[in-house]
C-alpha cells in the first residue's frame, strides 16, 4: 500500500479505500465561516440544524442522519484524556493501525490541551476488518488500563501510535515491551491478553459505533450535554477541529 498522503483523511470499513479532499484557500475560508455559523436554540446547540460545506471538503458539524442512532454517552469504562468533568467530550472511534488515526492522535492531544479543561477526548476502539493486528492491540490497551490505570493506557496508546507506520506494520512483540515501559507486569499483561478478557468489549464498541454511523476511522462525535454532533472530515487539522469545537464551547 502506498504511503498515506496528508490530504487523505479517513480509513474506511469497506476495504483499503480512502476518502480524500483538497482544500483551496478560498474554500477553506468559506467552510470555516459556515462551520462557525452553527445555530443555537435556547443557548444550546441543536441537532435539528445541520451545518455542512462543499461536499464534505471542509470540516462540518452535522445532525445525525435519519435512521442513525446516537453513539453511547460517555461511560465509566471509557478512556478519557483530559478533564473527566469537561462539559464537552470529543469521542473518537479509532484504529491503532489506521495511519490517519496516527496523524489525528497528536492533533487531538494538541487541541484538548488548548481548552483549559473545557474539552476532553474519549477514545473508543474501532479496529477495521482489514487491519488484522488492530484488534489485539486494542485488547492490549484495555489490559494495560485494567492493570495499571488510565495514565498507563494513554502512555501505551502513545507508544503504539509513535511506533507503528500503520496498516499492520507494528511488530506484535513490541506490545509486551510497551506494557513494561508503562509500568505493567509483563506476565500479568500476557495473561490478560491471551485470555481474551476484553475481546467482547472491542466487538461491542465496533457494533455501537456502526449503529451510530461510524464507517471509517478516525470518526469523531462532539457530545455536549444531551446533544451529539458528528464531525465530518476524518483526520482534521488542529485549526479546523478547533473551529468546530469553538462553536460549541462558546455557547455553554
Amino acid at each position: 500500500m502506498n504511503t498515506p498522503h496528508p490530504t487523505h483523511t479517513t480509513h474506511t470499513t469497506s476495504g483499503n479505500t480512502f476518502q480524500s479532499y483538497v482544500m483551496p484557500a478560498a474554500i477553506v475560508i468559506a467552510g470555516a465561516l459556515i462551520a462557525a455559523s452553527i445555530l443555537f436554540v435556547g443557548g444550546k446547540p441543536s441537532t435539528k440544524v445541520a451545518v455542512d460545506t462543499n461536499n464534505n471538503a471542509n470540516p462540518s458539524v452535522n445532525a445525525p442522519a435519519a435512521g442513525t442512532q446516537k453513539i453511547p454517552d460517555v461511560r465509566s469504562d471509557d478512556h478519557i484524556l483530559g478533564n473527566k468533568n469537561a462539559p464537552v467530550k470529543l469521542v473518537v472511534y479509532t484504529d491503532t493501525e489506521c495511519p490517519f488515526c496516527k496523524m489525528f492522535h497528536s492533533t487531538v492531544k494538541e487541541v484538548i490541551n488548548s481548552y483549559n479543561g473545557k474539552v476532553a477526548a474519549v477514545y473508543r476502539p474501532f479496529p477495521l476488518p482489514f487491519h488484522k493486528k488492530s484488534d489485539k492491540e486494542s485488547q492490549s490497551a484495555e489490559c494495560v488500563a485494567s492493570l495499571n490505570g488510565e495514565a498507563a493506557y494513554w502512555n501505551f496508546i502513545d507508544l503504539v501510535f509513535n511506533t507503528t507506520s500503520g496498516n499492520d506494520s507494528l511488530d506484535p512483540a513490541k506490545l509486551p515491551e510497551f506494557a513494561a515501559q508503562v509500568g505493567v507486569d509483563v506476565n500479568q499483561f500476557n495473561s490478560c491478553v491471551s485470555s481474551g478478557k476484553f475481546a467482547q468489549k472491542i466487538q461491542d464498541s465496533i457494533a455501537e459505533g456502526t449503529k451510530g454511523g461510524v464507517q471509517g476511522t478516525p470518526h469523531s462525535v462532539l457530545i455536549a450535554g444531551n446533544e451529539q454532533f458528528p464531525v465530518n472530515g476524518g483526520a482534521l487539522p488542529a485549526a479546523d477541529l478547533k473551529l468546530i469545537i469553538d462553536a460549541v464551547v462558546k455557547n455553554l
